[in-house]
């Protein structure tokens, strides 16, 4: 079993509805909250948390919020956030909760990002060396790169620019 990374985008009706149900995760997955798009990004989360950290510009800072305890997530990067603690439970914690004003800030800092820069930034023995989940960074060289951080992360930039577009909130949490 596999612990990957989930995003929800929803407008403020959705999270309203997902707060008032205790089984919220099940009924996104089964598509009975109208107007929310759920994504993951298997088990690449780690692996691109850390070539993003390493990018020219930092993340920008939240708006809202104490912080983040998805100390792996991609949401980590933008230091803010509030966390659903009483309301969404999930399976490895309780969702976070980016609101549109950090979804725009998050997106427009995504959407700079190039396959060419994040490219450079990849080093496949220093992220084994950090035991960076999964671990398969040094056994599949290059390819993990292309074939499975930048598709993710393509999906990711493309999932927070509809965020954005739609002013939406997105949750984070781990399924």
């Amino acid at each position: 079993m596999s612990i990957i990374a989930t995003y929800v985008r929803l407008d403020a009706n959705g999270l309203d509805k997902c707060r008032e149900n205790p089984h919220w995760l099940e009924a996104l997955c089964r598509k009975e909250i109208p107007g929310v798009e759920l994504i993951d990004i298997d088990k690449a989360c780690d692996g691109l948390v850390w070539v993003l950290e390493r990018m020219p510009a930092p993340a920008p800072q939240a708006v809202e919020g104490a912080g983040f305890v998805l100390q792996s997530s991609l949401a980590s990067l933008l230091q803010g956030g509030t966390v659903e603690e009483r309301r969404l439970k999930a399976p490895y914690g309780p969702a976070s909760r980016l609101s549109p004003q950090d979804v725009a800030a998050l997106s427009a800092w995504l959407q700079a990002i190039d396959a060419d820069l994040m490219r450079s930034r990849y080093n496949a023995a220093a992220m084994d060396a950090e035991e960076v989940y999964p671990e398969i960074w040094s056994e599949e060289g290059l390819a993990a790169f292309d074939d499975y951080l930048m598709p993710y992360f393509q999906n990711l930039q493309a999932f927070f620019l509809r965020a954005a577009e739609a002013q939406q909130h997105v949750l984070v949490c781990f399924t």
